[in-house]
């Protein structure tokens, strides 16, 4: 008997183990290297499946100004920002922001999005292009947005 406890027991850390959300810490407004939100991103799309992991601003203030596309976002994930009014993710007028392809479940709090976009593919031969969707926040198909003191400023679609 305190054999089949003792193995419950360890199958159940095991279970809870592989469901622990993640956080990563974002340390730097700067858009790539270590501590950066790419690095946050590239560090979502290694974590297992099934449990929201949060990527962590809340010690930021100012502006993140994308200098390339940002990483699809793959796992489900919570964008954890220290308030609209003090911290921005800009897209330059160049390059979406947040794009959701196999996440299921996002939530965005505490953030700015702004100046985020997306281009669509030019048509040939008379044809139309593909379309440009989200150049602040696009969610594939089956996913669902949460968002909370989230402000979004100048972005656009084109295509």
């Amino acid at each position: 008997m305190k054999h089949r406890l003792l193995l419950w027991t360890l199958l159940g850390i095991g279970l809870h183990a592989t469901l622990q959300a993640g956080t990563f810490n974002v340390t730097t407004t700067d858009p790539t290297g270590a501590g950066s939100l790419n690095a946050s991103l590239e560090w979502l799309n290694t974590q297992p499946a099934g449990t929201l992991h949060v990527i962590n601003l809340k010690g930021l203030t100012g502006t993140i100004t994308l200098d390339g596309a940002l990483p699809w976002i793959e796992k489900d994930a919570r964008f954890d920002g220290p308030g609209s009014d003090a911290l921005a993710i800009s897209g330059d007028n160049q390059f979406p922001i947040f794009r959701s392809n196999g996440a299921k479940k996002l939530e965005v709090v505490g953030l700015t999005l702004r100046e985020g976009v997306a281009k669509g593919g030019d048509g040939n031969n008379g044809g139309g292009g593909a379309a440009g969707m989200g150049g602040a926040l696009f969610l594939n198909t089956g996913a669902e947005a949460t968002l909370w003191d989230v402000d979004f400023v100048q972005n656009r679609a084109e295509g």
